[in-house]
């Protein structure tokens, strides 16, 4: 998404070295690559809008987050709003969305991603 981007140029213009899944490479086992990926990092930044929980991969991914203790940063946009009672999620997954505090897109607009970026930025540290 056009927010994945975003995130991973700012995070790349603050020093920080971020990991996309849009770089697997064609013929490796994308579930080893993903879960080798979030083993390596301390942070995972979850962008979630309108449909990411849908996706059985994303809560795969989650998962293996928590699992693994990293710090989990979850990013709401496109109206995106996480209420326990609209999804069907495993409980340790519907604990963390519920109590993890988050960053709120609250325009898709250049203003309202830039607000959520650098509150991202922030969290590391970075203040620009």
């Amino acid at each position: 998404s056009a927010l994945a981007l975003l995130v991973l140029a700012r995070l790349k213009e603050i020093g920080l070295q971020p990991f996309v899944d849009m770089s697997i490479e064609p013929g490796s086992n994308w579930r080893d690559f993903l879960k080798e990926r979030i083993d390596a990092s301390d942070y995972v930044v979850l962008l979630l809008g309108q449909k990411t929980l849908e996706s059985q991969v994303t809560q795969q991914e989650i998962i293996w987050a928590a699992q693994g203790g990293k710090v989990i940063i979850p990013i709401w946009h496109n109206g995106f709003q996480y209420r326990s009672s609209d999804w069907k999620l495993m409980p340790d997954i519907d604990r963390l969305l519920s109590d993890t505090h988050t960053i709120i897109v609250q325009t898709e607009s250049a203003g309202g991603y830039n607000a959520a970026l650098t509150e991202l930025a922030n969290r590391f540290g970075f203040t620009p």
